[in-house]
């Protein structure tokens, strides 16, 4: 960061995501599935998800309390796929 025309180290990163600041070499997850690292001179996230994405006949969504894709039929969205 440039502060008065002077590179001035970075001490942290700040996470839009929960609003706070990370110490740099710190990793962390976030409430909206995303997986954080704070490097010495950013912070990249990714999604914690991952894996199949399509079923044929299933519906997939992400499920916010595990991080995973769950598959239920489109037909019946109530019986999940196997």
């Amino acid at each position: 960061m440039m502060r008065n025309g002077v590179l001035v180290p970075q001490n942290g990163c700040f996470d839009p995501y929960d609003g706070r600041r990370h110490p740099l070499g710190s990793q962390w997850n976030t409430d909206h599935c995303m997986r954080c690292d704070c490097s010495g001179d950013r912070m990249e996230c990714c999604t914690r998800y991952g894996g199949i994405a399509h079923m044929e006949g299933c519906k997939g969504s992400v499920n916010p309390e595990t991080c995973e894709y769950e598959f239920y039929r489109i037909d019946n969205p109530s019986e999940p796929c196997v």
